[in-house]
């Protein structure tokens, strides 16, 4: 009866130690699973991002400017997610330029449209900010950063001069 306390005491402590290290791997986040579960993630976005980029193409063919700027929105969003320290801040630089890319469009339309001056200053904001990290830009996408903000300029100068007011002359009584 001595040998079957001794050996159940034995157990019981053997269980109280290994029970513990056996829970332990289940709640442990070791680095190996939370590398995997951070390229599951990535590959998500990059997913993501690819599609998103195949649905602004989509929108820009179909001529409908304001919808692929707003998704330029989200590509900008998305960049930022995917948090790479080499690709994001070109990829930003992209779609702060093909966003404002995308309002000059839908300007070309109707140059002197009712929102021509809207579309010119919302497209110069982008501009603006992408100048800000131009130089982490790639040289292609520096020089239509420029080319915009040209355009853009140059139409903001049309744009912000008065039109002369045609009067039409008074009737005689």
């Amino acid at each position: 009866m001595k040998k079957f306390f001794v050996v159940m005491l034995i157990l019981c402590f053997c269980f109280c130690v290994y029970g513990a290290d056996l829970k332990a791997p289940a709640k442990a986040v070791t680095p190996e699973v939370t590398a995997a579960k951070d390229w599951e993630r990535l590959d998500k976005l990059w997913n993501d991002f690819r599609q998103l980029q195949k649905d602004i193409k989509k929108l820009s063919d179909e001529k409908k400017f304001i919808e692929a700027a707003d998704g330029y929105q989200k590509y900008i969003d998305a960049a930022k997610e995917i948090n790479d320290p080499k690709r994001t801040p070109s990829l930003i630089e992209w779609g702060l330029n093909n966003k404002a890319d995308m309002y000059i469009e839908e300007h070309k339309k109707d140059q002197k449209g009712s929102n021509a001056l809207d579309l010119m200053n919302k497209a110069k904001e982008l501009l603006e900010e992408a100048k800000k990290g131009i130089e982490n830009a790639q040289p292609e996408c520096k020089r239509c950063i420029e080319s915009n903000m040209s355009y853009v300029n140059d139409w903001l100068k049309i744009l912000s001069k008065e039109e002369p007011k045609i009067v039409a002359p008074e009737k005689k009584k």
